[in-house]
């Protein structure tokens, strides 16, 4: 295994609420990310692109349909969970990844994620791999996770994004449906270091989430503190 890194999650307020009410670790299907080039590569812009001509064009255009197929279902088939890893919180990333009326930020580190999430769900992790636009790694394997699920242009190297994935063709999942969300039962307080309040958030919000969280969970509301950050609202 990799080196155990720090990472952090920003988050909506509502839906980190949510998340320990269920108790439930959530994983998005990437093809559902915001970012439309997610999980394309030059592979699938050959196959796109390329036009078939000569005696078997025919054949030629149907195998090009199918490897298109095929490839759109090996990423329908990945959800991610996305986090960034730096030492210390980020007022671009409470910029970028929260509300304007501010949000929470999850400290943890990569090794207690593993840890808690079921060995059955094969999770896999490491940092994003940023490429150049039009210069990004050409594989001979065009279904490589590697390449599909852990690269991305370097319009994004920014986030310093590190991604956790799990492969679910036909896992049963608590929803027992297909549908852009998998959610994994844990305890978070295994995965929880700290939770930081944004700078961005007013003190009667921060003060609704603080009673929100000590009424879900003792042990977790004691591992929240203000942001270092000074704050922006107040």
């Amino acid at each position: 295994m990799e080196e155990d890194r720090i990472i952090w999650r920003y988050l909506n307020p509502y839906i980190f609420i949510s998340q320990l009410i269920r108790k439930e670790f959530l994983f998005v299907r990437i093809t559902r990310m915001e970012d439309k080039t997610e999980s394309l590569l030059k592979q699938q812009s050959f196959y796109e692109c390329i036009v078939p001509g000569g005696r078997n064009k025919k054949s030629f255009e149907n195998e090009r349909k199918a490897t298109l197929a095929k490839i759109k279902a090996t990423a329908e088939d990945h959800f991610i969970s996305s986090w960034t890893y730096c030492e210390y919180e980020n007022l671009m990333f409470w910029q970028n990844f929260t509300s304007k009326n501010g949000g929470v930020a999850i400290k943890s580190k990569t090794r207690k994620v593993f840890n808690n999430i079921p060995s059955s769900f094969k999770l896999i992790g490491r940092p994003i791999v940023y490429y150049p636009s039009l210069k990004r790694k050409f594989s001979l394997d065009p279904f490589s996770v590697e390449d599909r699920i852990f690269s991305k242009y370097r319009d994004f190297d920014f986030e310093q994004e590190y991604r956790f994935a799990i492969y679910s063709p036909d896992l049963i999942f608590k929803d027992k449906s297909k549908n852009d969300f998998k959610t994994i039962e844990v305890d978070f307080n295994s995965i929880i270091d700290t939770i930081i309040i944004s700078p961005l958030m007013k003190k009667s919000d921060s003060e609704f989430l603080l009673n929100t969280i000590k009424g879900i969970d003792k042990t977790l509301f004691d591992k929240i503190q203000f942001s270092s950050i000074k704050n922006l609202k107040n």
